[in-house]
């Protein structure tokens, strides 16, 4: 994500324009006032927020919904059938497929219920469930809930996996356990947790019908497919702290990870006599992830777990089969396939891993401590930037969220899967390579065994879910509440754009059907006026503007937001980040929907002049459905290089002349920097209305600048050099007919001081030309040529600009 700039952008330099002597003059025009690439943000209110369910899903959401629950299922008795009895080779296990129906490999093959293995399980479940019911506990908040509700939560599972891992490895040391039971009965347990699965969404979907923990907070879609599996409530409980979501999502399943590495490692042992280092990684890697969340459990609880997901098939399945059985797949495949590594390959992979997880814990670390000092602390050794989203829950009551983007966020909207995925496939990588590995016990090359890397798929999978899916959702919460701020904003009924998302930039205009060139795209009069120099306007002026203003105009006023989309800390910096000056410079208005326009150097609208205080944006190209409307913040860019627009503009352009490094880029700084040039000959001055005395003037050879100071270019020259800039302007996109319409009188008033014949004849003979190179290459034949007028022109030219003096 680009910077957002701090300081107040103002492009106080007037604009090029041909006068009536045809040569390069300046003129008072529009000054635009822009600060930011990202608008103001407006706050919202929308009554009735709920997040994470669909109201109505469609037959396709169901059919997708039920596809889910009948396959994952079978996708996690496949990869135990693959790992058992198949060395861990999908391509063994397919072609069995093949030859044989899919009934005769299930009855083969598929897990039998065990009545230890459910026995256990029950017993596991009662021991996780009196632990995190009597264990000493701090009472840690989550967030609200649609309905308004703020939750406690019982958070001791650090305490809870010390306990229970202390008890197993007492329990192994005075032989009361196998420590490899657990793999030696990993079918039986495969059923257990399958049928527990089922129950427990079965329970919650009963339960939310006749027995609501908050009935505010439930959601119903009309499909029982669909709410069997996102779940129809946001917190089930039983009492007032003992929490479904919590306990099923952070209990049996992920206490019960590292207990099944720790098995799988000990059936490795007694299975071939050692523990290889690919295993001892992945226990450290699965561990420390584990250990993690356990530390950060009240972090936990401001996840998209607790807070956008109701509890269903999604969450109670999930956690209880799909976590302890595809997380560890790395150690079931170990136990079966050992693979040993050398010194180099794993530390080169512990390294990556390490690292892995210092970014995921660095990144979540940012945006939780950002939440809890609400934006008032530092990130990287700054200020930390959020976005400050309002949004009002069930209850009627209003609230605020913090969307930070700096630090880790300021990089990419995802660091914290990228952290996520880094350790997975860290821990993937020390099971080797993905094909080709050799199993030494098999004397074969085993081809294509992808099913180890399952975990890290399955965590892209669920990552990739949470952009695509879950984002649009959050948009109700979040991104949508800038959106409906936009839409607060009024837009004329006929207006030929929208304002929406702009990548890279923040929000923008976008036309909505074809804009022809020269059609005007908005007339709009500013909200009120202040008549003093921008440097002059006082708190007091604006407060007085304000006071004016009928209430809507005030409501309208208040919309506005910095670029935190925090509300502005005077009305005076709100008008100075929304203003334009005026053809006066001591006049400026406040418009909304023109601030809301990004910049371009290579803009496709404009705003020409202004006759009074509306001020008219029109096209100076052909503008497609959906392209968006940009116009150029500095009148004078046309004669600036990439380097010096950026470092005026303070963020950097994203167009075809900021490129940096391609052909058009450089050939526009040459030309754009030519044009600078030839203004100067013409003017005598440079941009700035001074004469060059640095030490890197825009014109180096000291009699030709001496020449431009006093006027003393000849016509002739003068002729060339403003058809030149035509040409330049054209090739580089910028000469539009607006400019065409200043620009041609002038030069022709120019050919018509010519006095001597032959230049006279030239000179007409150009104009006839058609295209501006025609022009250029027939106005050339002028170049050296004296002519009778050129006197009169350089002593009129001086008393103009007060230069009086002879040369």
């Amino acid at each position: 994500m680009d910077k957002m700039p701090d300081l107040l952008i103002r492009a106080n330099t007037q604009k090029i324009s041909y006068g009536d002597k045809g040569i390069l003059r300046r003129q008072k025009s529009i000054t635009i006032s822009s600060n930011h690439r990202v608008k103001p943000v407006s706050k919202i209110s929308s009554p009735n927020v709920g997040w994470g369910r669909k109201q109505q899903p469609t037959w396709s959401a169901s059919l997708t919904c039920f596809g889910i629950i009948a396959f994952c299922p079978v996708l996690v008795i496949f990869s135990w059938v693959v790992l058992e009895e198949f060395h861990g080779s999908l391509l063994e296990a397919l072609e069995a497929l093949v030859s044989s129906s899919p009934w005769e490999l299930a009855a083969k093959y598929s897990p039998k219920p065990s009545l230890e293995a459910t026995s256990a399980y029950i017993g596991w479940l009662l021991l996780q469930a009196v632990l995190y019911n009597y264990l000493p506990s701090k009472l840690s908040t989550g967030q609200l809930t649609p309905a308004g509700y703020l939750l406690q939560y019982y958070t001791n599972g650090l305490t809870a996996w010390i306990l229970t891992h202390v008890a197993f490895i007492a329990s192994v040391y005075f032989n009361l356990v196998d420590p490899a039971w657990i793999a030696k009965n990993w079918a039986g347990l495969l059923v257990a947790t399958n049928c527990y699965g089922f129950l427990l969404p079965a329970f919650a979907y009963i339960k939310a019908h006749v027995a609501p923990t908050h009935a505010e907070d439930r959601k119903f879609s009309g499909s029982i497919l669909y709410d069997f599996y996102m779940g129809i409530e946001f917190n089930p409980r039983f009492g007032k702290y003992w929490d479904f979501k919590l306990f099923h999502n952070g209990r049996p399943g992920i206490i019960a990870w590292t207990l099944i590495n720790l098995s799988f490692a000990a059936y490795q042992y007694e299975k071939y006599g050692y523990i290889t280092n690919s295993m001892v990684l992945v226990n450290i890697f699965h561990a420390l992830y584990v250990i993690d969340f356990f530390i950060n459990e009240d972090w936990y609880l401001r996840t998209i777990d607790i807070c956008h997901d109701h509890f269903g098939f999604y969450l109670g399945w999930g956690s209880i089969v799909w976590l302890p059985s595809m997380y560890t797949i790395q150690s079931q495949y170990l136990a079966y396939n050992p693979v040993t590594l050398s010194t180099p390959a794993t530390l080169t992979v512990l390294t990556i891993g390490l690292g892995g997880y210092a970014m995921f814990r660095s990144v979540n670390s940012q945006k939780d401590i950002v939440r809890r000092t609400k934006g008032n602390c530092q990130i990287w050794g700054r200020q930390a930037k959020v976005l400050k989203c309002s949004y009002i829950t069930a209850d009627g009551k209003e609230h605020e969220s913090l969307l930070l983007h700096s630090g880790w966020w300021g990089f990419s909207r995802h660091a914290n899967y990228l952290g996520d995925l880094i350790l997975s496939y860290s821990t993937c990588a020390a099971c080797g390579s993905l094909i080709g590995d050799h199993d030494k016990f098999r004397g074969q090359a085993c081809i294509s065994k992808p099913v180890k890397w399952q975990f890290p798929a399955a965590i892209h999978c669920r990552d990739q879910c949470l952009v695509i899916i879950v984002s649009p959702l959050l948009t109700t919460r979040a991104s949508g509440l800038i959106l409906q701020a936009y839409q607060s904003i009024d837009i004329p009924s006929d207006a030929p754009f929208v304002l929406k998302p702009s990548p890279g930039k923040g929000w923008g205009v976008f036309a909505t059907k074809p804009i022809e060139q020269g059609a005007m795209i908005l007339r709009e009069n500013p909200l009120f006026v202040i008549r003093k120099p921008h440097e002059w306007i006082t708190e007091e002026d604006v407060w007085t503007a304000f006071q004016s203003l009928v209430p809507r105009g005030k409501q309208q006023f208040l919309y506005l937001r910095d670029n935190a989309s925090k509300p502005f800390t005077s009305m005076s910096e709100a008008f100075a980040e929304n203003s334009f000056a005026l053809s006066s410079s001591s006049t400026h208005g406040l418009y909304l929907l023109h601030s809301r326009f990004n910049h371009s150097c290579l803009p496709n609208s404009k705003i020409p002049t202004t006759e009074g205080p509306a001020v008219a944006c029109f096209a100076t190209k052909d503008i497609a459905p959906d392209e968006e409307i940009t116009f150029c913040y500095n009148t004078d860019f046309e004669c600036r290089a990439r380097s010096e627009r950026h470092e005026a503009l303070r963020f950097i352009c994203n167009c075809k002349a900021c490129l940096i490094g391609t052909p058009f880029q450089q050939l526009s700084d040459l030309r754009r920097i030519f044009i600078r040039g030839l203004q100067y000959l013409t003017l005598g001055v440079d941009l700035d209305g001074k004469r060059q005395d640095s030490v890197s003037p825009i014109i180096i050879d000291p009699i030709l600048k001496k020449a431009a100071e006093n006027f003393n270019i000849p016509l002739s020259a003068r002729l060339i050099y403003n058809v030149l800039v035509a040409y330049l302007l054209e090739e580089e996109g910028l000469l539009d007919h607006f400019m065409v319409k200043r620009l041609e009188p002038g030069i022709l008033r120019s050919v018509a001081f010519f006095e001597t014949e032959g230049n006279v004849e030239i000179a007409r003979l150009a104009m006839l030309q058609e295209t501006w190179l025609e022009k250029l290459c027939t106005v050339f034949k002028l170049y050296g040529r004296a002519d009778t007028a050129d006197h009169a022109v350089a002593v009129g030219l001086r008393m103009l600009s007060g230069r009086s003096r002879n040369p």
